[in-house]
């Protein structure tokens, strides 16, 4: 029979071999953590030298994710294993501490905020606009504006080469494809290659789907305050004064300009003393033919109106995108802010000028799809 004196050495061998063991356990998964640890270091460092690359180096940056996630994967097992001796010894110290010790080491969360980044520049304006992001995406957007659309830019040097300015367009298209391509005409054939800030329409901002990509791409939400904003910062910024009224037109209504608002256009002008740059779109307007409105499911989609098109595709229409003489508004004061009258008629008269361009490139037009 045994006595206490030999259950205490056996005890306390036993612990010696379970101290023993728990060191073993420790220095191996140290090891194979501080491997784990250089292979993810070296992925994410190939990662983000491949982040701008296309072609080859996407295919490259594929494979260095798969091995990031395999990598990641064997981490995950080895975190699971320490759980379960943790459970199994709740009241060893050894293992809760090994356990601690592994969590604040292991730098996963770091390097999957590294992996998210890619593609993501670490910092953006006030307004959301990323650089990276739009580096990615501006090869599309130059795609549709040489060989979908096939757009021709005229008079683009009306837009000055620096300071404030306000680009004042028709709107149509169902979706904000004219203000992408106004930017990306800006952008390749202005000589100064001016970035363009055109303002997105409020329900935009709401939903989910769009929000995020209109702010990358450095759309700000339509609104006086940001427009006043940019402008006082000397940015090109565009408008749509038409609103929504110009994307839901219906097929028959096309190339009619409708209501520029009630002149916040014109008071924003006075206000910053930036000239208006009056521009006309052809070739856009038929891109969706929009049979008719659907606006009771506006309450379900959150979107105000509800336009149906003949074609969810945009058609390949010819462009003509016209860029007008600058317009200046230095001869008025705040005090002429108060003047309904005043303001109503020089709204008016600037929502003339651009239906007066968009008449005048219809004329010289010969085929939709030829221009």
């Amino acid at each position: 029979m045994k006595t206490h004196t030999q259950e205490d050495r056996l005890a306390r061998e036993l612990n010696k071999t379970a101290e023993k063991n728990y060191a073993e356990l420790d220095r191996k998964l140290k090891d194979r953590f501080h491997n784990l640890n250089h292979k993810i270091s070296l992925a994410i460092k190939q990662a983000e030298k491949s982040r701008g690359g296309r072609g080859e180096n996407g295919e490259q940056l594929n494979r260095i994710l798969g091995q990031m996630d395999l990598s990641l994967k064997h981490l995950e097992e080895l975190e699971g294993r320490i759980k379960g001796t943790d459970n199994k010894k709740e009241d060893d110290s050894t293992s809760l501490s090994l356990f601690q010790k592994f969590r604040q080491e292991k730098p996963v969360r770091k390097y999957i905020r590294k992996i998210r980044m890619i593609g993501t520049a670490e910092e953006v304006d006030d307004f959301g606009y990323d650089p990276v992001f739009w580096d990615l995406v501006e090869p599309i957007f130059e795609f549709f504006y040489k060989k979908y659309w096939r757009i021709t830019a005229i008079g683009i040097k009306n837009i000055p080469y620096s300071g404030p300015a306000l680009l004042v367009s028709n709107h149509s298209g169902m979706l904000p494809y004219d203000g992408a391509m106004i930017s990306i005409a800006v952008l390749k054939e202005h000589p100064a290659n001016r970035k363009a800030r055109f303002l997105a329409e409020d329900f935009v901002s709401r939903w989910p789907v769009m929000a995020p990509f209109v702010a990358k791409w450095g759309m700000p939400r339509a609104c006086p305050e940001n427009a006043e904003r940019l402008l006082r910062q000397g940015e090109l910024v565009g408008v749509f004064p038409e609103g929504l009224k110009g994307i839901g037109k219906e097929f028959r209504y096309r190339y009619r300009v409708q209501r520029f608002g009630r002149g916040g256009t014109i008071r924003l002008l006075v206000r910053t003393r930036a000239p208006a740059i009056p521009v006309a779109v052809v070739g856009a307007e038929e891109i969706h033919l929009i049979i008719a409105r659907a606006d009771f499911l506006s309450r379900f989609t959150g979107i105000p109106i509800t336009p149906i098109p003949a074609s969810l595709l945009p058609l390949p229409t010819k462009w003509t995108i016209q860029f007008g003489e600058p317009i200046h508004y230095d001869q008025y004061t705040e005090k002429d802010l108060d003047d309904d009258i005043l303001i109503n008629q020089l709204n008016e008269e600037l929502r003339a000028r651009v239906q007066g361009m968009i008449l005048e490139g219809l004329k010289k037009r010969r085929s939709i799809f030829f221009g």
